[in-house]
């Protein structure tokens, strides 16, 4: 009977040691290049699907046939900016230019670091500049980062300047949820300079402002999932490390994450922020690349 006890803990022990490993791995895919399964791929992914199955791009156009550049670029671009961006391999500053609130118009720190908005409007000069001039990998790469950077404004804590990441050690539950789910994608409005050369300017901000509790067209008007937000994130304002706002709540260490996770979020909550924003920046993504597509006229076959 001992023996047989001694066996049972032991399995139980290597039971325990399989979940936890496999956990942590599994969580690593977050953070590790060979092991990624990204959200921001997967929502790219299905803005260039709709885009497709709408016909608003031919399946011989410039768009489709660089169709993975984009999407492997829309995901890798925090592993990859620090080398093809110019910044300091290992220090990880480039971390604060994926923050901008869209209400006050300000990132985190910009006396020291740039915002996201400034740094997509860069990039989105570079991806047309490089198209003009015939360097399609590298125009396709810096569209797939300006995807990043517009999903990245569907995330509440991105909005309201709540630090997350490796640099604080602290991941945020909602964008490990957000690739959980295919949606079906119906364009919202587009922008009021949709059609024009900002529009891509519009569409940043419009998503931005929906996670920040706002409809996408007016920052004095609250939209359907304000209420949910005020739960788990404060509102921005001054403080000694720059303009920031912070998680309601405690951090929690689930057992399979490299990182502790940011407050819980009710699952119903969790539910209704996923399925709006995250919803939204597929949407918006596929507004983004067609809006590429009419500004270099990429989206017909044959028009390299």
């Amino acid at each position: 009977m001992g023996l047989m006890n001694s066996m049972l803990a032991s399995v139980q022990v290597v039971r325990l040691l399989t979940v936890v490993t496999g956990g942590w791995f599994g969580h690593l895919r977050y953070w590790t290049p060979l092991l990624h399964r990204d959200d921001h791929r997967n929502l790219a992914s299905q803005a260039l699907r709709y885009l497709l199955k709408e016909s608003v791009i031919e399946a011989g156009s410039p768009v489709a046939g660089n169709r993975a550049l984009i999407e492997e670029a829309c995901g890798r671009l925090d592993v990859v900016e620090g080398e093809s961006l110019g910044r300091v391999g290992g220090a990880l500053d480039w971390e604060f230019s994926h923050f901008y609130d869209p209400i006050a118009g300000r990132g985190i720190d910009e006396d020291r670091f740039v915002n996201a908005f400034d740094e997509y409007r860069d990039l989105w000069e570079r991806t047309l500049t490089h198209y003009r001039i015939g360097n399609l990998y590298k125009s396709f790469t810096f569209l797939g980062y300006c995807c990043h950077l517009l999903q990245d404004m569907a995330v509440p804590a991105h909005t309201h300047c709540v630090m997350h990441g490796l640099t604080n050690r602290t991941a945020d539950n909602l964008e490990l949820v957000s690739c959980s789910r295919r949606f079906y994608l119906r364009p919202p409005e587009p922008p009021r300079q949709h059609g024009h050369d900002d529009a891509h300017l519009e569409l940043f901000l419009a998503v931005g402002r929906e996670s920040r509790g706002r409809e996408p067209d007016d920052p004095e008007r609250r939209n359907d999932i304000a209420d949910v937000l005020e739960r788990y994130y404060t509102e921005p304002r001054w403080k000694r490390s720059g303009w920031q706002g912070t998680y309601i709540g405690k951090p929690y260490y689930p057992y399979h994450r490299f990182l502790p996770s940011s407050p819980r979020i009710r699952f119903a909550d969790l539910v209704t922020l996923r399925n709006h924003l995250m919803c939204r920046a597929a949407e918006r993504t596929a507004q983004l690349i067609e809006h590429f597509a009419a500004s270099t006229s990429s989206a017909k076959a044959g028009t390299l």
